[in-house]
């Protein structure tokens, strides 16, 4: 999608940037506002959810040993440290557990990139929750309009490659830059765009990390263009832009609707703590198991029709190896053995315990994947059909992914489900303090000073070791 030599200020980037600049929140439809409450509380929770899952205690050691101004917080830990390495961690623990939320149409996990960054910069500012909350909105619907651009799905992770870039916009905003600073701080984000789904091919840690690094770059990148720093203008369409050396590019999207319809709206909230690809097929068999009250020793035979997309990220053979949470979190036979086993696959079925129950096994032997070669969507639908031991057949279809628009959570689930994540991990929030930051979020507008955000709510590691 390679243009012509046009100015800085012809760019897609700088029409973009001067959008961000020129947006207020009294602009923003009011639907927008919400959705961004509910998906920042979400990302939040389980955030806190993943404080102790394999890898968060030796990346906060690492971002408390490195040191630096105590700039903003570590969810969960309760730490401060520079801004940019809050966003580093908070962003991994934010993907840790898959159950982030998804924005289907562009497969952009948007917010654990663009919350954590806008976050860590409005608690260094001391930002107004008004501030906040532009920058959110702004950021997810840039996140969610850049990966519409591209839908080759060639083996870029779209949510780190557009994530550092939406999130230097939105953190730019935060800090009151104009267009032309705003502009920069995406070119400036463009020198560490990247990300590779091979991370997810082999079910490795830095698939949780990738997203968390196109946070800290749009952290840093605000700074730098803040500091007078420029960045390049032709960041999508120009010669050795995106759409030029990474996939080939349609502007279309960027600017159907801007300033009017906003997409982070249509943002899903997981139902379910493991890849999207599975939760489909893994609704479609809670609804059999539960309907039908069947147990695993019931169940001979279960079949599931998905779409190649799904086959292609989560259909391998399951076999955990160094990284079980991961192996789990992206395979279909677990998460349907899981369901027709347990009858759930929630938060304590991705934990070591459950993956190498000697059940899971037996179960995975009576389960086979079929691809629809004829869908060609991505996350839905699927199908499940089930037959018992003595003779009966239960088939079940899931059209839309549940937590999407078309199924979404009710606020009730959104605000359960907060509830439930926050009370794990290394700090379990009580009810108390945990409605405190509910309620903050909810109420964001009426909040001064963010940087007094998480005051009452989170324990230092000597708290924490005395209660």
């Amino acid at each position: 999608m390679m243009r012509s030599t046009v100015g800085p200020s012809e760019t897609y980037a700088h029409k973009l940037a001067s959008h961000v600049a020129s947006t207020a929140l009294a602009d923003i439809p009011k639907s927008a506002i919400h959705a961004a409450k509910r998906v920042a509380l979400d990302t939040i929770g389980v955030a806190w959810a993943a404080s102790d899952s394999p890898g968060s205690a030796e990346l906060r050691e690492l971002a408390v040993r490195e040191g630096g101004a105590a700039d903003s917080t570590l969810l969960a830990f309760g730490d401060r440290v520079p801004a940019s390495m809050a966003a580093l961690v908070n962003g991994t623990l934010a993907g840790a557990l898959d159950f982030d939320c998804l924005h289907e149409p562009s497969v952009m996990h948007c917010d654990i990139v663009i919350l954590p960054a806008v976050l860590a910069l409005a608690e260094r500012q001391g930002a107004s929750g008004t501030a906040f909350l532009e920058a959110i909105v702004l950021g997810n619907d840039l996140a969610c309009r850049l990966g519409l651009t591209t839908c080759e799905n060639g083996g870029w992770f779209y949510s780190s490659l557009y994530g550092g870039i939406s999130a230097a916009a939105a953190s730019a905003k935060l800090l009151g830059l104009d267009a032309t600073g705003i502009r920069n701080a995406m070119g400036i984000a463009l020198s560490s765009t990247g990300g590779s789904r091979q991370a997810n091919v082999e079910k490795r840690f830095t698939k949780r990390m990738q997203t968390a690094f196109a946070a800290q770059t749009g952290v840093q990148a605000a700074l730098l263009a803040a500091s007078g720093v420029t960045g390049p203008s032709a960041i999508l369409e120009g010669k050795c832009g995106i759409w030029e050396i990474y996939e080939a590019g349609d502007p279309t999207p960027l600017f159907d609707g801007l300033g009017s319809h906003y997409l982070n709206a249509e943002i899903s909230l997981k139902k379910y703590p493991s890849c999207a690809c599975n939760h489909a097929a893994a609704e479609a068999a809670l609804r059999i198991v539960t309907k039908a009250k069947l147990a695993a020793r019931d169940i001979a035979r279960t079949k599931v029709t998905i779409t190649p997309y799904m086959q292609q990220i989560t259909g391998g053979a399951f076999n955990p190896g160094d990284t079980p949470q991961v192996d789990a979190q992206f395979n279909i036979y677990y998460s349907l053995a899981s369901i027709l086993l347990r009858g759930h696959l929630a938060i304590d079925d991705i934990l070591p315990k459950a993956i190498f129950d000697p059940a899971i096994p037996p179960l995975i032997e009576r389960i086979e994947v079929v691809v629809d070669e004829s869908l060609h969507s991505l996350l839905a639908p699927a199908t499940v059909e089930i037959e018992t031991t003595d003779g009966r057949t239960f088939v079940e279809h899931v059209a839309h992914l549940p937590g999407a628009p078309e199924a979404p959570l009710s606020d009730t689930e959104v605000a359960d489900k907060f509830r439930g994540c926050s009370s794990r991990g290394v700090d379990p929030l009580d009810p108390d303090r945990a409605e405190i930051l509910a309620t903050r979020v909810q109420m964001l507008e009426e909040i001064e000073d963010m940087s007094l955000f998480f005051r009452g709510v989170t324990r230092d590691v000597t708290s924490r070791q005395a209660a």
